[in-house]
């Protein structure tokens, strides 16, 4: 493997390290939503005196499948701080099932304020359900924690909408073109905005992945060159110091702040004709 080669692999492993430390700190967010939830429920379960046998039992296992959601990111986070960056390859697995017990939950949730809802002429809806459909947009951010494939991000909404359509079919079975024309173009809605948004993220980082490879290439390929090279900005900050030219400062012994460089270069004269042609790194300092 060539020095270049590596060069890059092992930036591109930094790269990629730094964005799993980022998303496990996003599902450590994950993690402290969950938990709150949690909290909030199990008040809710213990002071809600209109749930029945049945409903106890679905609000529990939603409760459950929160708590296995805050496990999940735990053991990533353990993991990660025993084993460091080997638990990489196994995130998507992770992300996987931490989609699959969110969904679960959802679905749950969603499903638990529908049955509540009293088949009547004018249904009944209790107030506290009314806050598990207006769940729906801090549940799809919450998503975005969890993971960014959007075709992945789409399947627990799509659901969601999917179980509420057909229970309010099931309600009102004589108008269902009505709730057809009013619920599937919201569904459409999503699945599009959740679509363009991930191709703007990746056009964007396409773009920027670009651009840092070709200042590492080109950082590269200056450091290779035996000369004192430094780059400066018009307002004369430094852009960039070739490995050269840093260990010519060490030996004439100078901070590697190009500044103190410049500051001790005295008395400049220019070459003569014959010795312009030999490399030569001497200043007079």
């Amino acid at each position: 493997m060539s020095r270049r080669s590596y060069t890059l692999r092992n930036r591109q492993h930094d790269n990629n390290l730094e964005r799993f430390k980022t998303r496990l700190a996003a599902k450590c967010c994950v993690a402290f939503i969950a938990v709150t939830q949690v909290i909030t429920r199990l008040i809710i379960l213990f002071t809600e005196h209109k749930l029945n046998h049945s409903a106890e039992i679905i609000y529990s296992v939603a409760i459950g499948c929160l708590g296995l959601i805050v496990a999940l990111v735990a053991v990533e986070y353990f993991l990660f701080k025993k084993i460091g960056p080997k638990i990489m390859k196994y995130s998507k697995i992770l992300d996987l099932l931490l989609l699959i017990v969110f969904t679960a939950e959802w679905l749950l949730v969603i499903f638990l304020a529908l049955v509540r809802i009293q088949d009547t002429e004018t249904p009944y809806v209790p107030l506290s359900a009314i806050f598990s459909f207006t769940g729906f947009g801090w549940r799809i951010l919450f998503l975005l924690f969890i993971t960014q494939n959007w075709k992945l991000i789409i399947i627990p909404p799509t659901l969601a909408s999917a179980v509420v359509i057909a229970y309010s079919i099931h309600l009102n079975a004589t108008e269902p073109i009505y709730i057809l024309l009013r619920s599937l173009p919201q569904v459409f809605y999503t699945i599009i905005m959740l679509y363009f948004l991930d191709r703007i993220k990746w056009r964007e980082i396409l773009t920027n992945t670009q651009q840092e490879r070709w200042i590492q290439i080109n950082d590269f390929i200056l450091n290779n060159i035996p000369e004192n090279i430094l780059i400066l900005e018009l307002g004369g900050e430094v852009n960039f110091v070739s490995d050269y030219c840093k260990v010519f400062m060490r030996k004439a012994h100078l901070s590697q702040n190009p500044q103190d460089l410049f500051t001790n270069i005295q008395d400049l004269n220019l070459l003569p004709e014959t010795e312009l042609s030999s490399p030569s790194n001497v200043l007079e300092i």
